[in-house]
């Protein structure tokens, strides 16, 4: 299922065998040099926990299956993805660049495919308050995920469905 980053926010975590939410979603450990999600915050009573996205039994609605409430992990005993916690980058309110030089904006939320988790487009917003225009970047166009933030190529980008086609604004080339 395509769905959103903030279309996920309070997902409840449930283990196959109970009635009762075992945890609550929180945010995704994020690869910056492919986008892929290696792992899933999750805060339990216990505290937060590390989910394993191959460990999702079924996610849709606000919901997310898993086999067992033994399949999350304490940070510390996820040893192969340390390195990229250690490098992760919040993607939300990221800034965006072109060619390294021109400031695009800020993401404002990203969509994914709970089947597959990696980045699938970038929804960023340029200019402020109602003078503002979201605009999508698809993966495609993602070159470099970085702490200054996230580099994309220059080409054409589509404004969201809820907005009329005719203000789709073409981005011109920088020399």
């Amino acid at each position: 299922m395509i769905t959103s980053f903030r279309e996920t926010q309070k997902t409840l975590v449930f283990s196959k065998n109970e009635n009762f939410p075992i945890g609550m979603f929180i945010d995704f450990v994020i690869n910056p040099d492919n986008g892929i999600f290696e792992a899933i915050w999750i805060k339990t009573d216990d505290g937060l926990r590390l989910l394993s996205p191959h460990d999702i039994w079924q996610w849709r609605n606000q919901k997310m299956i898993i086999n067992d409430e033994n399949d999350l992990t304490d940070p510390e005993h996820f040893p192969k993805i340390q390195k990229v916690i250690e490098r992760e980058i919040p993607i939300i309110n990221a800034k965006v660049f072109i060619n390294q030089k021109l400031l695009l904006g800020r993401v404002v939320d990203f969509s994914f495919d709970t089947l597959s988790p990696r980045i699938l487009t970038l929804i960023v917003r340029s200019g402020f308050w109602i003078w503002g225009q979201d605009r999508i970047v698809p993966q495609s166009r993602i070159i470099k995920i970085s702490s200054q933030g996230i580099l994309i190529s220059n080409n054409i980008l589509k404004t969201p469905e809820r907005e009329e086609p005719k203000d789709t604004k073409i981005i011109p080339e920088i020399e």
